[in-house]
């Protein structure tokens, strides 16, 4: 019986059908809005900490270019997983990593099958290492059946961008065996076999397994002492180095409905990290898409003042038919960072042309009605009108109204608008006062001054 096992071997390894074969898929992670989170989005695979960075919004393609199209995978809070629904063969997709990278590909039984690493430690497009490239391929294999890859960087996640993932599946297609392929599997299947009968005796003979348990025993402890002096001469890893945009802002805060309004945006921006043709107005749409409305200059073009001054500007024209609140941010990319550093979200808010008149109507009535707390919501908190809104008697106030009312629009700038009234103090004498509007954070209209 033992004889014939070596040619039943073989002429089973000669007749493997070539259909029980693999089949490729593709995931390149395109059609996403920036920052979504990946779970079922693909059938037939469930990522964890799976985050999608588009290119010029939250990812730094100038450190971590895509391969193909404008969008990556990134690991987001932790070791990226990719669970399959049913099992595959080998996966591989195109990394590029801020941190060594460890693919781990595991069974149905959670055990590891097949390992692979990166080449380098970094092989960013700018500050990686000497010889490295961005996207390197790295894929693991295990004809028994993967169930799960996990992807591990830094613990923290934020360390890799992956594109173009690639799975093979069971049951696919294949290009079919040559018949020397065929030939050398029968030739090593029976070598194998060869071996196996010649070894069976002293590997369950005493003396063999006595010295395999010894230098197990040796191998183990070996092992341990190893593991000891890399814990202990481990270096304390670095925190990720922290990059600002500084002072940035837009003007006017404010235009009139259904009239297209050109937009001034600055960013002053001293980080010598700064990658200087990286700086992004975004425009965060009401659908949850961000659209790129152009770069930023420090060339001296475009609305940009002085050259080299590391004072970034861009001039946009935007419009809306409605009243409504157009949100913009800068976003900016930093040599050695994976993701973009992004600004405090500033709004425009689109207007009636006499939205500063509404707000003056609106003050004269509380103001008329005696209701004092509403109309300190029409005046700027740093001016001192505590005095005139909680001193003044009502009559007083009725007079206040009245000159609001009759409030005339005398000047006008990006964001002021100047108004003269005539004024009746209590004492019975008229002037003509002069003050000035300016919009709050939410776009609403306040007296500045009196």
């Amino acid at each position: 019986m033992q004889r014939l096992c070596g040619p039943v071997l073989l002429f089973i390894g000669l007749s493997v059908p070539s259909s029980l074969v693999a089949g490729q898929v593709v995931i390149d992670f395109e059609g996403f809005p920036d920052s979504t989170i990946l779970t079922n989005q693909y059938p037939g695979v469930t990522f964890t900490n799976a985050i999608v960075l588009t290119v010029g919004i939250s990812l730094n393609e100038f450190e971590f270019p895509p391969d193909s199209g404008v969008n990556v995978a990134s690991d987001n809070g932790g070791a990226m997983t990719l669970t399959f629904a049913s099992t595959i063969t080998s996966f591989g997709a195109y990394f590029t990593y801020a941190e060594p990278l460890t693919l781990d590909a595991l069974n149905a039984m959670n055990a590891v099958v097949a390992s692979a690493g990166s080449l380098f430690s970094n092989n960013e497009a700018l500050s990686g290492d000497p010889g490295s490239s961005p996207n390197e391929f790295i894929q693991v294999s295990f004809v028994g059946g993967i169930s799960s890859v996990t992807i591990t960087g830094d613990p923290l996640g934020g360390s890799f961008a992956m594109d173009n993932a690639t799975y093979t599946t069971a049951g696919g297609t294949m290009p079919e065996p040559s018949s020397l392929s065929l030939c050398l599997l029968g030739i090593g299947l029976a070598v194998g076999y060869c071996l196996a009968v010649r070894w069976r005796r002293p590997i369950l003979g005493g003396g063999l397994a006595s010295v395999s348990r010894r230098l197990n025993s040796r191998l183990s402890f070996l092992i341990g002492c190893l593991l000891s002096l890399a814990l202990f001469a481990a270096p304390t890893v670095a925190a990720a180095t922290s990059h600002s945009l500084g002072l940035v802002a837009v003007s006017p805060t404010t235009a009139v409905i259904g009239t297209p309004t050109q937009v001034t945006v600055t960013a002053s921006i001293t980080d010598p990290a700064l990658i200087s043709n990286s700086v992004n107005l975004l425009r965060l749409n009401t659908d949850g898409t961000t659209t790129i409305l152009g770069t930023l200059h420090d060339d001296g073009l475009n609305g940009d003042e002085f050259a080299g001054d590391l004072d970034f500007t861009l001039v946009v024209t935007i419009n809306a038919s409605a009243a409504t609140q157009i949100q913009l941010q800068v976003s900016a990319a930093f040599t050695g960072t994976l993701l973009r550093v992004k600004s405090a979200v500033m709004s425009v808010f689109f207007q009636p042309a006499n939205a500063p008149q509404q707000a003056l109507t609106a003050l004269a009535h509380d103001l008329a009605s005696g209701n004092r707390a509403a109309a300190f919501n029409y005046i700027n908190p740093s001016i001192n009108s505590s005095t005139i809104i909680n001193t003044y008697s009502q009559q007083a106030l009725n007079s206040l109204a009245s000159s609001l009312k009759a409030a005339v629009l005398v000047g006008s700038s990006a964001d002021s608008r100047i108004f003269q009234s005539p004024f009746t103090a209590p004492d019975g004498t008229t002037a003509l006062q002069e003050f000035d509007m300016v919009p709050g954070v939410n776009g609403q209209w306040l007296i500045n001054s009196w």
